[in-house]
């Protein structure tokens, strides 16, 4: 008996088998599946969805003779996950869902600028989470889970519709003294006005209508700091951060 590599949800285990052998079954994890006649030609075909649900499952195919007496028995060689075998749509500012497709039956990890927020199983192949709408820029991932470890990750980016601003360019700090600091970028063309994101938040700290702010602070203290240009379309990309470390 000979058996091709098997892939959690790929429907059925295949391969060939002597004529001697009557009958089949597979055993999941030291437990016994059902008992399946074999259609005499040599080909081996055994539905294995609803019975290997993970890819740490341990299966092994059971050839028998008609009086169900042990012939032959096969070690069951499952194929990991792949980046092939997840997907992840893409997303704008006005998606409030990351959605995508991973293999039936496997669990997925969704995270928000690498922040793990859930898990989940795709019971039918694929997953949606409503994680709400998300800022330009932000990196949305899916990992798949093998065992403990999640072995598989993608990413996407979420993307500003199209005629919001651009990025704001030379994004500095000027002016740093113990106490006090001014940042400043170059004003962004069609833009309303500007969004300052403070210590890695994605919530707005500041928003201003010109093309600096000044800061107040405390000496030996730091901060981190983004922008980003919005109009009436929506919000595009934030900038790099900067850090400012009070003298």
């Amino acid at each position: 008996m000979e058996l091709n590599k098997y892939k959690v949800g790929e429907g059925y285990i295949n391969g060939t088998v002597s004529i001697l052998v009557a009958k089949l079954k597979l055993i999941i994890n030291n437990v016994d599946s059902k008992t399946i006649p074999t259609s005499g030609d040599g080909l081996l075909k055994y539905y294995a969805n609803d019975k290997i649900l993970n890819p740490t499952d341990i299966a092994y195919m059971v050839g028998m003779d008609s009086l169900s007496a042990e012939i032959v028995r096969r070690k069951v060689i499952l194929n990991n996950w792949t980046e092939d075998d997840l997907t992840i749509n893409p997303m704008t500012t006005l998606n409030a869902y990351l959605s995508g497709t991973a293999p039936v039956g496997s669990t997925v990890r969704y995270s928000i600028d690498g922040v793990s927020k859930t898990l989940g199983t795709a019971t039918d192949g694929t997953y949606k989470w409503a994680g709400g709408v998300q800022l330009a820029g932000t990196v949305m991932g899916v990992e798949l889970r093998e065992g403990a470890v999640y072995n598989v990750k993608k990413e996407i980016v979420v993307q500003a519709l199209s005629g919001s601003p651009s990025t704001p360019t030379n994004f500095k700090v000027e002016g740093l003294t113990d106490v006090s600091a001014k940042l400043k970028w170059d004003a962004v063309a069609g833009a309303t006005g500007y969004r300052i994101y403070q210590n890695g938040y994605n919530t707005v700290w500041k928003t201003v209508t010109t093309n600096s702010y000044d800061l107040t602070g405390t000496s030996g203290t730091s901060w981190t700091y983004r922008v980003a240009a919005y109009n009436a379309t929506g919000e595009g990309l934030r900038t790099q951060e900067v850090t400012v470390t009070y003298l």
